[in-house]
């Protein structure tokens, strides 16, 4: 027979799922219920077929295609998070997006977060949130404008009496654009589709859906401001970034280098800015486009 459990736990135990969703942006990190802002995302069909459109599938391996396929052609739920506009510096969004640990890092330094995030590979990691989520995720696509990631993990966690798997797929899309004084600004927005694979979840999440997305629509929100301060710290006390970069004990050393590495061109870049406003140089992206190898 299945599990029974409380309105409480079913909530509980998909905003935990969600974490599997949301860990390239870190949508689950802060998921304490609180009020959704008026930005929200929408599920509609018209997003969900514009979200499909934007898979380069002719760039991907057959691997990477059945695994994006496997998700989108049996989605349980799908969610469009709002778009969000932020002053950040190119170059070091890209970077962040593709080493969300850095960001757990910094984190765990303020001691807001106790989630931990492993990379296994040079664009592949596993997060285990501490409360009983755990998934591993991997970057499928990736350009300055369009990253793909694909994530498959699980919920095993005392609302629940047996294990929850889930399987996501995440299409983040992002333009670039200058403000009225010259700053970076970038704009973008997260596509989820979530697959749960037992039909017990599937109803679950479709009943519980319009709770958790709201919420998710909140820290996604949070998050982009997150990383529009650490740009903005980047810019204004680079040695501060520099130093703080050497104490981010989750991270690689290769990692923490970069992170420090890009901290000085960003204060770099802000300067050039301010003394020579028609600087394009400032606005370029140098991060390489990655796609899944064979």
């Amino acid at each position: 027979m299945p599990a029974r459990f409380s309105s409480a736990g079913r909530c509980a135990a998909l905003r935990s799922l969600y974490v599997i969703a949301g860990f390239v942006l870190f949508l689950g990190l802060q998921a304490a219920a609180q009020a959704a802002t008026p930005e929200e995302g929408d599920s509609s069909r018209a997003s969900r077929d514009a979200a499909t459109r934007l898979i380069p599938y002719d760039q991907l391996t057959r691997d990477a295609q059945a695994k994006l396929n496997g998700v989108i052609s049996r989605t349980t739920v799908f969610r469009r998070l709002p778009a969000r506009t932020i002053d950040c510096d190119p170059d070091m969004y890209v970077f962040l997006v593709r080493y969300p640990e850095v960001i757990v890092s910094i984190w765990q330094l303020m001691q807001i977060s106790s989630a931990e995030i492993k990379r296994t590979a040079p664009y592949a990691f596993t997060v285990n949130d501490g409360g009983g989520t755990v998934s591993g995720v991997e970057l499928i696509y990736g350009r300055s404008d369009l990253h793909i990631y694909y994530a498959d993990g699980y919920y095993d966690g005392p609302m629940l009496r047996r294990r929850m798997p889930g399987k996501c797929v995440m299409i983040l899309s992002t333009g670039y654009n200058r403000g009225p004084d010259g700053q970076p600004l970038v704009t973008h927005q997260m596509d989820v589709f979530l697959q749960l694979e037992q039909g017990g979840f599937e109803f679950m999440a479709r009943t519980f859906f319009p709770l958790v997305a709201k919420n998710t629509d909140y820290n996604f929100i949070e998050t982009s401001n997150f990383l529009a301060k650490v740009s903005e710290a980047a810019e204004s006390n680079t040695s501060g970034v520099e130093r703080m970069a050497t104490q981010l004990n989750s991270c690689q050393p290769e990692v923490r280098e970069k992170f420090a590495e890009l901290a000085t061109q960003t204060g770099h870049r802000a300067i050039l800015r301010s003394s020579q406003p028609g600087d394009q140089n400032a606005m370029v992206n140098r991060a390489p486009a990655y796609r899944a190898p064979k």
